[in-house]
């Protein structure tokens, strides 16, 4: 199950986005090899704040992910899950509570 989340790394510009219905996004993803594409599920905060040509950057084996808008940077979780799917999931690697959801500035 891992694996259907948790895709390989991922990094390069936004060119489209697609709302899926259930409060998901749909990123098109232009990369360094090919374009690719990947699915968001976290909250409308996070999801109306991506923006095409924004960089994305997603960490392979984890549920991390960030955009980056000028000198701006977000770190969010690629996917919130429910209580009864974490438990199916299993311990993965996402970001600090303290970092995410919000804008900060990049170092």
């Amino acid at each position: 199950m891992k694996s259907d989340y948790f895709p390989m790394e991922m990094k390069g510009k936004i060119y489209d986005i697609s709302r899926i219905k259930g409060g998901s996004l749909y990123l098109n993803i232009h990369t360094d090899s090919k374009d690719d594409g990947i699915s968001i599920r976290n909250s409308d905060f996070v999801l109306n704040s991506i923006k095409k040509q924004f960089y994305f950057r997603k960490f392979s084996n984890s549920n991390q992910c960030y955009i980056i808008k000028g000198d701006s940077i977000m770190y969010f979780d690629c996917y919130i899950f429910s209580k009864e799917d974490s438990v199916k999931i299993g311990k993965i690697k996402g970001w600090k509570p303290t970092i995410t959801n919000q804008w900060l500035l990049k170092k």
